[in-house]
Order: structure tokens, then C-alpha cells, then sequence
């Protein structure tokens, strides 16, 4: 492996993010409109995509194991086209950070439906003043952190 490698490495997961990207703006739009098959494509190829990441990043990570340290113009190299990736990867941590938020809404709407439509138990009739009354939590059929 040359430095050329690590570039072309460092482009392809530029490209990826770039896809991912552009998948997040689709699953935005897939978000607010509730649509679920939508939302379970994208998030498949999203799975498709993390793992290209990880071959490439192992592929850098050897690289930097066998040849360590890299000259200094070849340093300026590498940082010309990691600008572009962190671009594309700030950007994608951001319209994650969206997608997260309307996830989290439509949790909460979903949790706050099932609590209105569970019946609460209380009891209409009087109990013995010594006697506490069993009182269960609301069911939640979700966990929120998700």
C-alpha cells in the first residue's frame, strides 16, 4: 500500500458518507410522513453502508500499522482529502441528530396514545384508611430510549 491507497481509502468512505447523507435527508421525509417501509429500506441500506465503513477503516488502520508515519507533503495530501470527509461526516452527525429528535417525538406521542387508551387502576370505591392501595405503574409497551 501507497499513500495513494490511503486516499482512495479516505474517498470512499467520503463517498459513503455522502450516500449516508443523503439517505438521512430520505429518512427525514420518511419521519415526518410515518412512512415505516420507507424508513425500514433506508435503514437497511444504512446497514450496508456502516459495514463498507468498517472494511475501510480496518483497510486504514493497516495501513498506519505497516507504514506508521507519513512525510510531510504527503500529510498535506491526506489532509486536503480528509477535509471533504469530515465535511460529509459533520453533516451527517447533524441530520442525525434530527432524525434522532423526530424519533424521539414520535415515541413519545406513540407512549403518551397508549397511556390515554390503558386504563389507569383506581379504584371508584373506598378502602380501609390502614390498607395502601396497590397502585401498578402505567404500562409502557416502549422503551423511549431507543
Amino acid at each position: 500500500m501507497n499513500i495513494n491507497s490511503l486516499k482512495e481509502i479516505i474517498q470512499n468512505i467520503t463517498v459513503i458518507y455522502e450516500n449516508l447523507n443523503q439517505l438521512a435527508d430520505r429518512k427525514t421525509k420518511a419521519l415526518k410522513e410515518n412512512e415505516i417501509k420507507t424508513l425500514d429500506s433506508i435503514m437497511q441500506q444504512e446497514e450496508v453502508y456502516n459495514k463498507k465503513i468498517l472494511q475501510l477503516l480496518q483497510a486504514r488502520d493497516e495501513f498506519f500499522s505497516n507504514y506508521g508515519q507519513t512525510s510531510e507533503s504527503d500529510s498535506k495530501e491526506i489532509e486536503q482529502v480528509s477535509k471533504r470527509l469530515m465535511e460529509a461526516s459533520n453533516e451527517f452527525s447533524k441530520k442525525n441528530e434530527i432524525n434522532q429528535t423526530l424519533v424521539k417525538q414520535s415515541l413519545y406521542y406513540i407512549n403518551m396514545n397508549i397511556n390515554m387508551l390503558t386504563p389507569q387502576n383506581q379504584s371508584d370505591t373506598y378502602s380501609p384508611k390502614n390498607k395502601k392501595s396497590s397502585e401498578k405503574p402505567n404500562r409502557v409497551f416502549m422503551d423511549s430510549k431507543v
